[in-house]
């Protein structure tokens, strides 16, 4: 695996804001309809599991041998993409982890 995913279990997140296709200008109708289904709601862990795998595949597609190639708004919007159809397929609810995201860290 290219990289290790920690994660606080105690962490909270949930879906603050719509971000999809703010830095593109590229707007897909089923990515924005799921972010907005998850908006106000908790990001499951599996949700963001999912998101930072389809990150890490990018980012490993992107590399093709060449060490420094990493551009993260293609792999985000990789991920994203990724995250609305899977989500989808498993008909998993709550925050969207791709979207802008509120964290709350236990002390």
């Amino acid at each position: 695996m290219f990289a290790v995913i920690a994660y606080n279990t105690g962490t909270v997140q949930t879906e603050d804001k719509i971000n999809y296709g703010a830095t593109t200008g590229y707007v897909d109708p089923d990515v924005i309809a799921a972010e907005a289904a998850g908006l106000h709601q908790t990001v499951r862990l599996v949700s963001l599991f999912i998101h930072e795998s389809e990150e890490n595949l990018a980012f490993r597609m992107q590399l093709n041998g060449v060490p420094g190639t990493f551009d993260y708004p293609s792999a985000h919007l990789f991920a994203i993409d990724m995250e609305s159809i899977i989500r989808r397929e498993l008909k998993i609810a709550g925050g969207f982890a791709g979207a802008e995201v509120k964290t709350t860290v236990p002390h």
